[in-house]
């Protein structure tokens, strides 16, 4: 399915964007880093993750603010 993302990119910026909802939902969503560079998002790290493929992949981590229904 789609649905549609408020991203908060800083206290007075959002970006409204189309996703598709994956069945693996794990908790995380993916953001385009050319979002990410115009936030003001906290960096928490790095995380690896397992694509569908088997693949181990590092990943950057920010906690930032997505509104979605």
């Amino acid at each position: 399915p789609i649905i549609k993302l408020d991203i908060h990119l800083s206290s007075s910026t959002s970006k409204k964007v189309s996703a598709i909802i994956d069945t693996g939902f794990n908790g995380y969503i993916s953001i385009p880093a050319t979002l990410v560079e115009k936030s003001n998002w906290d960096f928490l790290g790095t995380e690896e993750y397992e694509l569908a493929n088997g693949d181990i992949v590092e990943e950057k981590v920010y906690l930032g603010k997505i509104y979605f229904d």
